[in-house]
């Protein structure tokens, strides 16, 4: 489990990358030194903003707050006029961060599968509005496919 001092130079080295995006400020503000239950406000009160920190982030703060994004589907509620946005923001971040081959926390794998079986499940309640976010489906099965011939490093 990393320290507080080991996640405060990661965010340094996050911090000190050429042309790091201003999302990055944001991500520290939101996911450093807050509870989970912290983070899940966050996400319920613009997921998009908190999928775009999460996306600009480096690849090892990554993998330790993307957990709290898949708990925050799996755990908490979601409003009906929420819920395609957060299962599409959820699957472009994954399928993006799988494709670049960054995914290293384990955690993170085993919770994707329950995402997955939980969007598949529920389809008709994420997936109202395919003409504007996309079929979740297809995203599903991208995702399934990549999760299929992943392997963490």
């Amino acid at each position: 489990m990393e320290t507080e001092l080991d996640l405060e130079a990661l965010w340094d080295e996050c911090f000190a990358i050429p042309d790091a995006s201003p999302d990055v400020k944001y991500a520290k503000q939101n996911f450093f030194n807050r509870t989970e239950q912290q983070i899940f406000v966050e996400f319920g009160i613009n997921v998009i903003e908190s999928t775009s920190e999460l996306r600009e982030i480096t690849p090892p703060l990554f993998n330790i707050y993307f957990p709290h994004f898949q708990n925050y589907v799996l755990k908490c509620k979601h409003d009906s006029m929420d819920a395609n946005c957060i299962s599409s923001c959820y699957m472009g971040l994954l399928a993006d961060k799988l494709q670049q081959g960054i995914v290293s926390n384990k955690e993170i794998f085993d919770k994707a599968v329950l995402v997955n079986q939980h969007f598949r499940e529920n389809l008709s309640f994420y997936n109202d509005y395919p003409e504007v976010y996309g079929d979740l489906k297809l995203k599903l099965d991208e995702v399934d496919m990549l999760l299929a011939q992943y392997e963490i490093k």
